[in-house]
Formats: structure tokens, sequence, C-alpha cells
């Protein structure tokens, strides 16, 4: 608990147990008076890992509140908050990871199965058409017909498999991975699609990664089935 006077903050400090330290004033940092202006605040910090850490702030608390009472009790709830708060989070990384094992099983699964028996299917049909123009010509439009929907089938089996991995973007080079998005449209389409990058990207947290990775990804679909683009560039 502190309290300013003269410029400084005069302070009541407690350890992890609960029990006051000899500490007398701190300079609280600018940068924090400056978002949060204020005269008396209340503080605890409780260390969660190595990497996290739980910090509650009361902001002017009333005139007449004990200090060294309220610091005790703001300890005490950061203890009981702090560690629920960081279990939410361990459960929602595991199961964002368990979510994204699962997203390539099932893209696997569709790669070894229905994309392989599309592609043998759409290869016995492009052969019975180059039979049909010889040994049966009336035949040969109806074949090119069915030969154009299983292809466009093709297609639309492989972009839903790259809509489920488009979004394993939680880690690694950003722009390595839309590149490789790009590739793979390029390569599934047909149509001539390249990627251009100028510097590194800004540091992203995972879930605007996987944003910019659908956006993307979507916008590629849509330049598929309604453009009519032969060339693709995205920068």
């Amino acid at each position: 608990s502190a309290r300013m006077g003269q410029g400084v903050f005069h302070v009541v400090a407690l350890d992890d147990g609960g029990h006051r330290l000899p500490v007398a004033t701190v300079q609280v940092p600018e940068y924090f008076l400056a978002a949060h202006p204020c005269r008396r605040v209340i503080g605890a910090a409780v260390e969660l890992s190595g990497e996290w850490f739980c910090r509650l702030f009361v902001l002017d608390p009333a005139m007449g509140v004990h200090r060294e009472q309220a610091a005790r009790f703001a300890l005490q709830l950061a203890q009981t908050v702090g560690p629920a708060l960081y279990n939410n989070y361990l459960v929602r990384s595991v199961r964002t990871r368990a979510q994204a094992i699962e997203r390539s099983r099932i893209a696997r699964e569709m790669h070894d199965g229905v994309t392989q028996s599309l592609l043998g299917l759409e290869m016995e049909i492009a052969v019975l058409r180059r039979r049909a123009k010889t040994e049966a010509p009336p035949l040969s439009e109806d074949l090119a017909r069915v030969h154009g929907i299983v292809r466009d089938e093709v297609v639309t089996v492989r972009e839903l498999m790259e809509g489920i991995r488009v979004d394993d973007v939680e880690s690694g080079d950003l722009t390595q991975h839309l590149s490789g998005v790009v590739d793979r449209f390029s390569r599934y389409t047909g149509i001539t699609a390249r990627f251009v990058s100028n510097g590194k990207p800004a540091k992203l947290s995972p879930h605007v990664r996987r944003q910019i990775a659908r956006i993307v990804h979507e916008a590629l679909v849509n330049i598929r089935k309604h453009s009519n683009a032969d060339r693709v560039v995205v920068s």
C-alpha cells in the first residue's frame, strides 16, 4: 500500500507471507502514473510461473482505509484469484493444442482418402475423354462436363484442407506460412500466384496471426470462385 507525499510514495510493504517489510519509500515508474494518475495505490504481485505474474492494483482507495490491512487483503486476493486465472489459461492452451492436433489428423485423412480417390477418378475420366474422341464422339461433351465437376470438387476439398491447416500459425515465421498458403493455392488451382513481403512482420499475438492467415485464405478462395483471374499477387 503506497501514499504519495512530496513526489514520492510512502510505502507499507509486505512479503509473500504477509509480514511487514522495512521499506519507507518507492519511486513509482512515470509511465504507470501517466497511464493511471493517482495519489494512493494498493498493489499486490504474485508469481505464477517463470513467465507469468498476477498484479493487482487499486487506485486511490477511500481515505481512512488501514494501509497494512488493505495491503494484506490485496495480497490474499491476488494469491487466490491469480492461480485460478492461470489455470484457466493453461486449460485453454491445452485445448488449443488438442484442437490443432485434431485438425492435422483430419487434414491427413482427407488427403490420404477423399483427395486421392477424387484424383484417381479425375484421371480415369481424362482417359475416357481421350478414348471417347475416337470411339464415342457423342459422349465427349458429357465426359468433359463430368471431368470439370470432379476437377472443381478436387479443388474444393483442397481448399477445405487448407482452411483446416491455415490456423497452425501460432509460432514460427508468419511470412513463410503465408507464402506457403499462396504457393499451395497456385499449385492446386493452376492460377499463377506469388507472395511478396518487404521487411519483417510486426510482433503479433497468436489470435491475430490466425486471423490474418484466415483472411488471406478466404481472399484466395473468393478469387478462385468469383474473379476469373489468371494471376494473383499477395503483398
